[in-house]
């Protein structure tokens, strides 16, 4: 046993200074291996014990404070005097010892992913923290015979993800998004899924649709938002709630998978496109002051985010709030790379296949919005000529979606 509950968990003043001392010992003690693996040894005690014990509001409040500042202090060990890391032990705790609503919980499982100089054990952990199946099982709980699991609220998981008050001020949400990659490069895809998979979970909890606590929970979620036209209806309805109670949250969330997508083409699926798709008109608004910041990913070596980026080019740029210079600009740089086509090679191929995609959706958006964009006629005879005279497998993709766009 570890011992009772008042000397695990003071009784007066909560401060948990056993495992604080502990978990100390164990970044900074000198002694050798054999007195590290003990200490180790008396922690995995310690997760067994605690994680039994219901934890009153105040005490629950002391282990997330300390468990969040093992994780900062783990994130530079030589300027805080550090021998070694405490992080794979702190996440441990944070999946057995808090429950999964939990936001600093979860804020700590986000910077496990994000620590690739640490042990992958950290990184796997962290990653089971944020699938509530997973989560139940590291407990030793099954899915079925568990009691309901509660999730964070999506206003508590942007203000903890995103910068706390930042986000009941009136700070720009794309300057709270872009300061918070910075801060979390490492993890910012992961916790801008999570911040969406639990506003999805919400919605589709709300309308009774929700999917079972599997192992593919993040998926079931991810393929109901894009191919159930029932559960695409019912998180329509709530997101557009979401922003008359909370347009900030949101703002902030949709600048966030903005930023994913053209701040680092490279890392992974975005889904910005299903997200506009549920959003209010006066939501997609915010994002007009940087229609420009997709150009360069719409003229990148990256396939996929190319075309990412080229359809949300349509959807923005074809705005009524958008600034037609920003905009002119953009499709004259577009239709300029478009005319060299015949000469094309290389990365040149690239950037035309971008270009022609995001003038497919742009015209083809322009019209679905009754907004004048430009001689569509001349480029569809382009589009055309392309298909005549080119035999570039790029190129005829890139003519087939425009063509059918529009």
């Amino acid at each position: 046993k570890a011992g009772p509950r008042d000397l695990l968990i003071e009784s007066d003043q909560t401060g948990l200074d056993l495992l604080r001392w502990l978990l100390n010992s164990l970044a900074q003690d000198t002694s050798g291996s054999a007195t590290t693996v003990s200490i180790e040894e008396s922690l995995s005690t310690l997760i067994t014990a605690i994680a039994q014990f219901d934890l009153a509001p105040h005490e629950r409040e002391v282990l997330e404070e300390l468990l969040v500042e093992q994780m900062t202090l783990s994130a530079d060990l030589e300027a805080n005097k550090r021998l070694r890391s405490t992080r794979y032990v702190t996440v441990r705790f944070a999946n057995r010892c808090l429950p999964f609503d939990s936001v600093k919980a979860r804020w700590i499982d986000v910077l496990g992913i994000g620590a690739r100089d640490d042990r992958a054990e950290v990184r796997e952990e962290a990653e089971r923290g944020l699938n509530p199946y997973w989560y139940q099982m590291l407990r030793g709980t099954s899915a079925s015979g568990a009691k309901p699991i509660s999730f964070a609220a999506f206003d508590d998981v942007v203000r903890q993800f995103f910068g706390g008050r930042t986000i009941d001020s009136d700070v720009e949400p794309m300057a709270v998004a872009v300061e918070a990659r910075k801060a979390h490069k490492h993890c910012f895809v992961h916790m801008v899924a999570f911040a969406r998979r639990v506003l999805f979970h919400e919605a589709l909890k709300e309308a009774d649709m929700s999917p079972g606590l599997d192992n593919d929970w993040d998926r079931r979620i991810d393929a109901a938002a894009e191919t159930d036209p029932k559960a695409r209806s019912a998180l329509k309805a709530y997101v557009h709630g979401v922003h008359h109670k909370s347009p900030q949250s949101l703002a902030v969330l949709q600048s966030a998978l903005f930023e994913s997508l053209t701040a680092d083409p490279s890392a992974g699926q975005v889904r910005l496109i299903e997200f506009l798709s549920l959003v209010p008109d006066a939501s997609i608004a915010r994002l007009t002051p940087y229609v420009g910041g997709l150009l360069p990913v719409i003229l990148s070596n990256h396939h996929t985010p190319r075309l990412t980026a080229a359809q949300a080019f349509g959807i923005v740029a074809t705005h009524e709030e958008v600034s037609k210079s920003d905009v002119r600009s953009s499709t004259e740089d577009m239709s300029l790379r478009i005319n060299s086509w015949k000469t094309a090679a290389g990365a040149l191929v690239n950037q035309i296949h971008g270009a022609i995609v995001a003038l497919g959706y742009f015209h083809s958006r322009s019209h679905y919005r009754r907004r004048s964009a430009g001689d569509a006629k001349a480029f569809t005879q382009t589009l055309l000529e392309i298909l005549e005279g080119s035999k570039d497998v790029l190129l005829r993709e890139a003519t087939f979606i425009a063509l059918g766009q529009l």
